[in-house]
């Protein structure tokens, strides 16, 4: 099914493509794409262990879609148009966890874009709390929250978001000293 456009549909459950091999057929492509009735995730898996992007696998959903290029090896991800997918987070440093209606994530490339909606206070028991990503950071990076929410409260301190090389957990501090 080189060269072609799949549309991916599916109301029922969650499911599963596997890709052909990459090995031998470098250069053809693939494209995917989520049609607007899909209500369910598709992950697209590369075969014996080839990577899509670096990744084992790739989600997609509703008006998601991406061409995959096979490099003789593995598969490179072109032209994508993300989809947002649902993950399940799990908190740390509180005694009272937060409630989260929806999280969610999107993959552009490498890039991933995380966003939890309707987040809920929770009851914190330290000065930093945790919360998991659905994939390891590739490098540490530091980014700058002006609107810190401490107690109730608006903060006058400038916190800080730290992923970690290697991890799936991203930490919040409530500080830049932290």
């Amino acid at each position: 099914a080189f060269g072609k456009v799949h549309l991916l549909s599916g109301t029922s459950a969650n499911y599963t493509v596997d890709l052909p091999t990459a090995v031998g057929n470098s250069g053809k492509s693939i494209v995917f794409k989520g049609v607007a009735a899909l209500t369910k995730e598709v992950t697209i898996l590369g075969v014996s262990g080839q990577l899509i992007n670096g990744l084992a696998g790739r989600k997609i959903s509703t008006n998601g879609s991406f061409t995959l290029l096979s490099n003789g090896t593995d598969w490179d991800v072109l032209n994508e148009v993300g989809s947002w997918i649902n993950h399940s987070t799990v908190f740390n440093g509180f005694s009272v966890d937060p409630t989260v209606l929806t999280c969610k994530y999107e993959l552009v490339g490498k890039t991933m874009k995380f966003t939890l909606i309707n987040l809920t206070s929770g009851t914190s028991d330290d000065t930093i709390f945790t919360v998991t990503i659905p994939f390891n950071a590739a490098f540490t990076q530091d980014i700058l929250l002006s609107l810190v929410l401490n107690g109730g409260v608006v903060s006058t301190n400038v916190g800080k978001l730290r992923a970690t090389t290697g991890s799936n957990v991203l930490t919040l501090y409530t500080t830049m000293a932290l």
